[in-house]
């Protein structure tokens, strides 16, 4: 038998919080980029509507730019956030 000080702990005793934050049931990312396409309105079978649109990212150096396209769904209820939303034009 292991003297007390050497018997192993269960591991979740000795985890760290690396994050002072809450943790979420959704990921949360911030892009910075250009509106590749006009924000299309979709309503679904349940009566929520939809907002889609797409974004592109670029990263490198600026000899060589590399983009990525993110495809954007949100889900904002009727007033001023879905009208800045839909108002937004691409580039």
């Amino acid at each position: 038998m292991r003297p007390p000080s050497l018997r192993l702990q269960p591991f979740l005793s000795h985890a760290r919080l690396f994050s002072s934050t809450p943790r979420l049931p959704v990921a949360r990312i911030t892009l910075v980029g250009r509106i590749g396409a006009e924000p299309e309105l979709q309503p679904t079978s349940t009566g929520t509507d939809i907002v889609r649109y797409v974004i592109g990212t670029n990263s490198g150096p600026p000899d060589n730019r590399q983009t990525s396209w993110w495809r954007v769904a949100a889900f904002p209820n009727e007033g001023p956030s879905r009208d800045r939303l839909m108002g937004l034009a691409k580039g």
